[in-house]
């Protein structure tokens, strides 16, 4: 008889707040992948798989559908999913019809590296996945279920409740060849916050199956451990609380929790040039896919050479085309410079419980960020910009250079201001580029920023800074001059851009992307030049 998987992810995955604050814990990203993802690609294709989808499930079900096309998936959707009466195994039992065969049960955030839990039931019995905790493991076994092992090892006695001593952790992963006696024990109205482990414990003969290589990722700690093993340095890509980019096979799959964001993402597509974008291969309503270009992020090679040519083929085909529009896109230019400003310096306040204060920044007197905001000249910024075709995100990490030489732009804005698909200001492009210029992502992940309290609001922040951006850095404001661009407004741009999306960001790298803004925001508006 067939065997099936069956992955439950309907719950709120509330111990690892705040990833699941806006999204289901299956599509927190480990690496370069949906967590799910890593659970998926543990078994044969041929395997159909049973999906149980209850918060933000129409998020799940779209992202497995776009990721993987060709595998058999069942999604079942369960109403109950929190409050009384819920719980795992309240969960589990909506499957049940459509488990009346023998099959593998593992969580959404139960990742198995070098591992093989593709095991038959059929073949293998039942059985259950355990970790053999040593002195060096940074898992608590008081916090898991563990095994009961008889005296040889080869027999699984018991399963105990949490809080045991035991070195034998279940890692959550099971095999079940006696279903009809699994589906009967689970009718037991102790089994709905108990889960499948109240179903296993009726079983008369249970195999342990040793896991080595383990990350449980229900709970921030080990969520975190996850992430550090799997990061991949070939992408730097900077976790945001809403939206993520992932990596699978030859496709590149952009998700984000907003569905307008992808729309107006894919809808600005007909205004840039095909030639500079990668080829659009589906979409939905949370996720729109893309072929993956083959090339090199610029972020941690670029030279004064490639630089170059890159401004010069962007002010072609995008910079120079520059046009007048009607007095509603011009007013956008206070929507997205002003009003944004100031309400993303409010969401970073409020949402990491911080205060906008006067502070000595490296040894200099920096006014609050508000009352800086007050005092930049917001009619000069908002009616005078260069609108043309843009990017909108245009910075090191979302440009590729390709083996011929051309370029290849990434993860562009879905619009300038609140509605503007078409047209944008260049100068936001080029204050994008010279934000990436000054915080290379690559340096961001590798934790090589700091924060140094000397005393109460004074502080020191740094972050080095490659040779070859630096000289970048001088090429690019030479460049601005030479196209009669002001490097001035560029340079005030990047202040704010920095204030833009520290609330949007993990802590710490929240509270440096803040203090450096604040600490650009005061050179931009006292420098003379």
């Amino acid at each position: 008889m067939a065997y099936k998987i069956v992955i439950p992810s309907a719950g709120l995955g509330t111990r690892v707040g705040p990833y699941s604050n806006f999204l289901n814990k299956a599509l927190v990203s480990i690496g370069d992948k949906p967590a799910i993802s890593r659970v998926i690609e543990k078994f044969d294709e041929s395997i159909p798989i049973v999906i149980l989808l209850g918060y933000k499930g129409d998020m799940v079900e779209e992202v497995i559908i776009e990721l993987y096309p060709k595998r058999d998936f069942e999604f079942i959707y369960v109403e109950k999913y929190e409050g009384e009466g819920s719980g795992l195994g309240h969960t589990l039992m909506q499957a049940k019809d459509s488990l009346q065969c023998p099959f593998i049960f593992i969580p959404n955030d139960t990742i198995v590296g070098s591992d093989n839990i593709d095991l038959d039931p059929n073949i293998h019995g039942n059985w259950v996945g355990y970790f053999l905790k040593t002195d060096k493991d940074q898992y608590n076994p008081e916090i898991f279920r563990c095994l009961e092992l008889s005296e040889n090892s080869n027999e699984v006695t018991g399963i105990t409740g949490k809080g045991t001593l035991n070195k034998n952790i279940y890692c959550g992963i099971s095999g079940v060849r006696n279903y009809q006696v699994f589906w009967e024990a689970m009718n037991s109205d102790n089994a709905i916050t108990e889960g499948e482990v109240f179903g296993l414990r009726a079983l008369n003969i249970i195999s342990p199956i040793r896991i080595n290589d383990w990350y449980d990722c229900g709970s921030l700690k080990y969520l975190r451990l996850a992430k550090q093993k799997y990061a991949n340095s070939e992408h730097n890509i900077l976790e945001k609380e809403d939206e993520a980019i992932w990596f699978i096979d030859n496709v590149v799959i952009k998700f984000s929790i907003h569905k307008k964001f992808i729309a107006d993402r894919v809808e600005r597509i007909k205004y840039l040039p095909s030639f500079l974008i990668p080829k659009l291969l589906s979409s939905g309503k949370y996720t729109y896919t893309y072929q993956k270009v083959e090339g090199d992020v610029i972020a941690d090679t670029l030279t004064p050479y490639v630089l170059s040519n890159l401004l010069e083929v962007c002010y072609q085909n995008l910079w120079s085309k520059s046009i007048e529009v009607d007095d509603d896109i011009k007013s956008q230019c206070y929507d997205f410079y002003r009003d944004k400003s100031f309400s993303r310096l409010k969401h970073y306040l409020s949402r990491f419980e911080q205060n906008d204060d006067a502070k000595i920044i490296n040894g200099e007197e920096v006014s609050s960020v508000e009352s800086m905001l007050e005092k930049v000249d917001w009619d000069d910024l908002c009616n005078k910009p260069n609108w043309a075709l843009f990017h909108g995100d245009f910075h090191a990490e979302n440009i590729l250079i390709k083996n011929d030489g051309s370029f290849s732009l990434l993860d562009w804005r879905q619009f300038f201001g609140e509605y503007s698909k078409e047209y944008g200001d260049t100068y936001y492009d080029l204050a994008k580029l010279k934000h990436g210029l000054l915080v290379n992502h690559g340096l961001v992940n590798k934790d090589a920023f700091s924060i140094k309290e000397i005393h109460h609001n004074d502080v020191f922040i740094s972050i080095p800074q490659y040779s070859n951006l630096v000289e970048c850095e001088e090429l690019l404001d030479k460049w601005i001059e030479s196209k009669s661009f002001s490097v001035k407004k560029v340079n005030l741009l990047t202040a704010l851009i920095y204030l833009n999306i520290c609330g949007l960001h993990e802590y710490p790298y929240s509270k440096f992307l803040y203090l450096y803004g604040q600490h650009l925001l005061h050179k931009a508006l006292t420098k003379k030049h």
